[in-house]
């Protein structure tokens, strides 16, 4: 039979293992003495910045990057954050639901300055004005060249 082990954790246990505490709980128990003992670490800011590299232009990502390259950030024990999205938030606060995107087009690139805000549709034309889009291929039309 499994029961909750203190009230508002969501981790099931059974009765006999750990003293009928989640493992969570029952590691706090046995290093602090206490099952409910939170253990403050550094502040986000501290953790984050020690992560970049300042410069006089872009402001590299140091940490860890995702496949596409962009830095990632993990803020609290599991929510991973886009870093130059966090950089954002810390310097100039939330983004409302919008993308954070790079004027440098660089992906480590961290800097306020180089970072501006728009919608899904923004970042796509942004991407395709600066011919990064997959498969993109430039025509030549009287005069001017449009992206396909």
């Amino acid at each position: 039979m499994k029961t909750r082990s203190i009230d508002g954790c969501n981790l099931l246990v059974t009765p006999k293992s750990a003293r009928g505490l989640c493992r969570p709980h029952y590691r706090r128990l046995i290093k602090y003495g206490d099952p409910f003992v939170v253990k403050l670490g550094r502040p986000l800011e501290v953790r984050f910045w020690e992560k970049v590299r300042k410069a006089d232009g872009c402001w590299e990502w140091i940490g860890r990057t995702n496949a596409y390259g962009y830095g990632i950030f993990t803020r609290g024990h599991t929510e991973k954050i886009l870093a130059h999205r966090m950089a954002w938030m810390l310097m100039r606060g939330d983004t409302k639901e919008l993308f954070c995107l790079h004027r440098c087009d660089n992906r480590r690139c961290v800097n306020p300055a180089h970072l501006f805000l728009g919608t899904q549709s923004d970042n796509l034309k942004d991407m395709w004005r600066k011919g990064r889009g997959r498969n993109q291929v430039l025509v030549k039309t009287k005069g001017a060249v449009c992206l396909v």
